[in-house]
């Protein structure tokens, strides 16, 4: 957390769906990266979707996620916000661990809207570790410290072999520029099939005043229906089952490129077929009836994996990143446009829903507008996608008052969803004591 130049107060931290029980530790699964603010309130900066690859999960160094050690600074002469995290690519492996990349985002509005984000060190082969960037930007260059991992998962994390490590210190001017999406081909999101060859090409413009090396991304992923589920001991004698509702990560390409000023160019990301890739890891795979099967044999038996996966699911996303651009808005394609829930916003010009606050002490209230009578349902997750609170009423139209009474419910980050005849929305908030 820092205060920023007008004494107000910006805060960054990672939320994965895993519970805070220490004997249950869910490193590979989906992890978000949130930025708070009173103004703005819980607003997502980044998130990393569940990889199909489950070998992932036990070569991340212990205690993390794919996400970890958010911190955050302020340019102290524009206001802007810069935050900088460090993050475990699933493809990218040396000694039996994930390296760790250092990326940053930014916000030029207040930590309302974030920058696609940008991988700062692009090292596959080296893990870079624990970053912090200053609190205080006072001549328009970044200042990021890091530790670099000379031996994946070293001695200095309690694991491998001793090695040495030292700190390094990046030093980047902040140049401006304007990058736009101009358009995406190879991914077809209104026909695209599952079991389809992706071969991506994504082209992208310059129209701003400094030539500047971009990245440009696509992922696909889809949260249509990834359970994860165990038991475990609330409290002595009482056994609770959790159910962890993770999107899953199909395909992620990213290339970066030097691009000019006033210049068009088109990238060619990696080819990719989801079958094809899977091979390495299992035994079979193979796609029917919307559902990837995959298969492991061993001397005793064969152990068969499945997951849900209808293509109509899927959740696309096309982006070119830079870390100072100053129109962020034609910077990515995103269909459907809200999907961490594996869910788009659906509502209706009929129906609306407004929060008096994104911050509540003991009940969330707000107002709903609807031109239609009939049934609304309102739920409330936590960000393990489990379902806490939910209420039923029946509405005549027009404008009707919610109120969730939260006065059993644990301080934390909620997600709510309001389903009515006219459509459905849903959003955050945050219930402090």
């Amino acid at each position: 957390s820092i205060y920023t130049k007008t004494d107000g107060v910006v805060t960054v931290g990672v939320a994965a769906p895993w519970p805070g029980d220490t004997l249950h530790y869910l490193p590979w699964s989906t992890c978000v990266l949130w930025c708070y603010t009173p103004l703005t309130g819980p607003k997502i900066v980044t998130y990393y979707p569940d990889p199909l690859w489950y070998a992932y999960g036990a070569n991340i160094i212990g205690n993390n996620h794919m996400i970890s050690w958010p911190t955050v600074g302020q340019e102290v002469n524009m206001g802007d916000l810069y935050v900088v995290w460090c993050e475990f690519p699933y493809n990218q492996e040396s000694n039996g661990y994930q390296s760790g990349e250092i990326y940053i985002s930014r916000s030029i509005d207040g930590g309302w809207r974030w920058s696609p984000k940008y991988n700062l060190t692009r090292t596959p082969d080296i893990s870079e570790l624990y970053p912090s960037i200053s609190a205080r930007i006072t001549d328009r260059t970044l200042r990021i410290l890091y530790e670099v991992d000379l031996v994946n998962g070293s001695y200095v994390q309690g694991e491998t072999d001793h090695s040495d490590n030292p700190m390094h210190l990046l030093s980047i001017p902040i140049r401006e520029t304007d990058l736009e999406l101009v358009g995406f081909t190879g991914v077809d999101t209104a026909n695209f099939s599952n079991t389809d060859t992706v071969v991506p090409t994504v082209t992208v413009r310059n129209n701003g005043p400094n030539e500047v090396a971009c990245q440009v991304r696509i992922r696909i992923d889809n949260a249509a229906d990834k359970y994860m589920w165990y038991e475990y001991e609330a409290t002595p004698g009482d056994t609770d089952t959790l159910f962890l509702r993770l999107p899953t990560l199909l395909y992620e390409s990213e290339k970066e490129t030097i691009i000019g000023v006033g210049e068009e160019i088109t990238v060619t990301l990696d080819t990719f077929n989801l079958l094809k890739d899977l091979s390495a890891w299992y035994d079979s795979v193979w796609f029917g009836n919307d559902t990837l099967y995959m298969t492991v044999e061993t001397p005793t038996a064969t152990d068969t994996y499945f997951l849900w996966l209808p293509s109509d699911s899927n959740h696309y996303v096309v982006e070119v990143a830079w870390i100072a651009d100053w129109d962020i808005s034609n910077n990515r394609f995103e269909y459907p446009a809200e999907a961490l829930e594996g869910a788009s916003e659906r509502s209706l010009p009929s129906m609306r829903f407004v929060p008096d606050r994104n911050v509540v002490t003991g009940t969330f209230t707000g107002y709903l507008e609807t031109g239609r009578p009939g049934r609304v349902e309102v739920d409330v997750y936590n960000l393990a996608g489990r379902k806490i609170v939910s209420e039923r009423l029946d509405a005549s139209g027009g404008r009707v008052p919610i109120t969730v009474d939260l006065k059993d419910v644990s301080p934390g980050i909620y997600l709510y969803r309001i389903r009515t005849d006219a459509g459905e929305t849903h959003g955050r908030f945050i219930l402090v004591r």
